[in-house]
């Protein structure tokens, strides 16, 4: 018997790219008013070193 094996790898991103900076101020807006020390977590965003992140919708349907 043959022992199984990966033939092919593939990654592709979602379909909808966001920067970080649209980010932060999409999240800033749904969640701004729930959360008094929002500027301090909002900070993840930036020491994460991430440009762009991809959605499988527009940031807008959030």
């Amino acid at each position: 018997m043959d022992m199984p094996l990966i033939q092919t790898v593939v990654t592709e991103n979602a379909r909808y790219p966001v920067n970080q900076r649209d980010l932060v101020g999409g999240v800033r807006n749904l969640f701004g008013n729930d959360h008094e020390d929002m500027g301090r977590l909002l900070k993840v965003f930036n020491n994460g070193q991430i440009e762009n992140r991809y959605f499988v919708a527009p940031l807008q349907w959030f």
